[in-house]
């Protein structure tokens, strides 16, 4: 296990360490932390939809940002992936013994998606590890070890909670375990409601400020969800909704049983970013529920509980958007729970043992593999650049189009330019006011508001950009994407129509590989972005 982890942090780490390149970094995970730094406080973002959620594991990387070091976010949110190692073996060798919590330590890491996530400047290991600690925190109290950790429990959910809002469903069902245990334990409902309070106390009082900034500034704590906001109308929402019907398959009932066997099946369907990668053992994990324990042991009513806390999970993330790395925070439990099944399948006989240790070495060596040779459709070689052979920059050129795109920006256009994007939210690297497209709804948004014509025009010039860029990959998505139809063919005639009329070519965009254009301003008589 200890062999078998070192060699995926050992593989990972090295994409660890290169320049920020994943997408929802160059979008908000580091525009937004340093918005924060240049305004000297909590701002919103009116453009944006991302960049207003909780932030709080953010603002690790304001500290990095700050000392004009964003490779610190990568290292940051990496650690996260290896806390969460050790978290699982911890937990599991103290309910489930120490082979248990040896092959949960060993499964995990072979789970590619987990460690490749890891490596970028995202949240959603974080988000993983603050979860699993809320979790644990709650396993102790109900294992009667003090009501001190009903108050980590609290802590570690409110941790989660300003790091994601989908940190709010750890909050719901482990307040909700905390009434039931204590109602079904004996406890008493008294007990139990007081106990609840203190947990949600704890959680509020840590993650209460980003929900109390999106209710006072933008009009919804959980912006820009269930009750709208500032700058979110029917529209956007329509098309928000459209495009999160887009990951996974089937509704209802019957399509809620299958999804199991659809992510195993079909995982890029569930997931924007490559790679479904899982490790397959974790399938062995419901068959916990029937295992035996030992008498007047913890292992069975633990590992019934966690299955349960699984399930909940998977419901609520099917009610919602199915993209694959929101459940990367139900990966611990599965292998804690596919750990201690392994341990006793291997303890049945010689010929098990052996098909157990050769098996649990191949998703382990995929993972390793895959961090090695880059094998995923984002990877771009990163050893030149650790070893000195090739600058930052030249490095970005090769593996973020948004940075070739932002280097033509800074250098091409003048210095007043002002840049509106459309189907397009990466805007890190611009040195020119550059403001992005994040939902790729813009479009769609303004011209229902506007018109498709000299409307838009005048407002575009009114809001005093000179200079459209345009993500035309995404305009005219390739056979099988899931965008195929999301924008719908009237409204890329109309943009089309409105290029020709109204917009002019930049000299060596387009060579490049993307679309800037000069608006002209001059034609509704508000001078020109000369």
């Amino acid at each position: 296990a200890v062999i078998a982890a070192t060699l995926i942090v050992v593989a990972a780490r090295p994409r660890a360490l290169a320049p920020p390149d994943s997408y929802d970094a160059l979008m908000y995970h580091l525009p937004a932390p340093r918005a924060f730094l240049e305004a000297g406080g909590f701002i919103t973002f009116p453009y944006e939809v991302q960049a207003n959620y909780p932030l709080g594991f953010d603002m690790f990387y304001a500290l990095g940002l700050a000392a004009k070091a964003d490779r610190f976010g990568r290292l940051a949110h990496f650690s996260c992936f290896v806390l969460t190692v050790l978290a699982t073996y911890a937990f599991a060798r103290r309910y489930f013994g120490k082979e248990a919590a040896a092959l949960a330590a060993m499964i995990l890491p072979g789970s590619a998606k987990m460690s490749l996530i890891g490596t970028w400047i995202f949240t959603d290991i974080a988000y993983a590890f603050f979860g699993m600690l809320a979790l644990d925190g709650f396993v102790r109290w109900w294992h009667g070890d003090g009501e001190r950790w009903v108050v980590a429990s609290g802590l570690m959910t409110g941790l989660a909670m300003a790091t994601k809002y989908y940190g709010l469903r750890i909050g719901l069902l482990v307040g909700l375990a905390i009434l039931g245990v204590s109602v079904l334990g004996g406890r008493g409902s008294r007990r139990g409601a007081a106990s609840a309070m203190a947990f949600g106390a704890v959680a509020w009082a840590v993650a209460g400020v980003w929900y109390a900034k999106n209710a006072l500034l933008l009009g919804n704590p959980v912006y820009p969800f269930i009750f709208g906001g500032l700058n979110w109308n029917p529209i956007r929402a329509d098309f928000w909704q459209r495009w999160s019907e887009t990951f996974g398959y089937g509704d209802g009932i019957l399509g809620f049983l299958l999804l199991p066997v659809e992510v195993i099946l079909w995982p890029d369907a569930f997931s924007a970013t490559p790679g479904g990668y899982f490790n397959p053992w974790m399938l062995l994990a419901p068959v916990a529920w029937l295992w035996p324990g030992r008498d007047g042991g913890l292992e069975r009513p633990t590992a019934r509980f966690l299955l349960i806390y699984v399930l909940a999970q998977v419901y609520l993330w099917g009610l919602q958007l199915r993209e694959l790395r929101y459940l990367t925070a139900i990966f611990p439990w599965l292998a804690v729970c596919a750990g201690w099944v392994i341990a006793h399948i291997a303890d049945l006989a010689r010929m098990a043992r052996a098909f157990v240790r050769i098996g649990l070495w191949l998703p382990v060596l995929f993972a390793f593999s895959v961090h090695i040779f880059a094998s995923l459709p984002i990877g771009y070689d990163v050893w030149p650049y650790l070893a000195g052979l090739e600058s930052a920059a030249e490095y970005l050129r090769g593996s973020s189009y948004a940075y070739r795109m932002a280097e033509f920006i800074n250098g091409k256009l003048p210095d007043d330019a002002r840049v509106l994007f459309f189907f397009e939210g990466q805007h890190y690297y611009c040195r020119r006011e550059c403001v992005p497209d994040p939902i790729y709804d813009r479009w769609i948004d303004w011209s229902a508001h506007y018109g498709a014509g000299e409307g838009l025009l005048r407002h575009i010039c009114d809001a005093g950009f000179t200079h459209v860029a345009v993500n035309e990959e995404w305009l005219y998505p390739a056979p099988g994407d899931r965008e195929i139809g999301l924008l719908g063919e009237d409204a890329v005639r109309a943009f089309e129509t409105f290029r020709e009329r109204y917009l002019e070519p930049v000299p060596g965009a387009r060579e490049a590989g993307f679309a800037i254009y000069r608006v002209r301003c001059e034609d509704v008589g508000l001078g020109g972005g000369e």
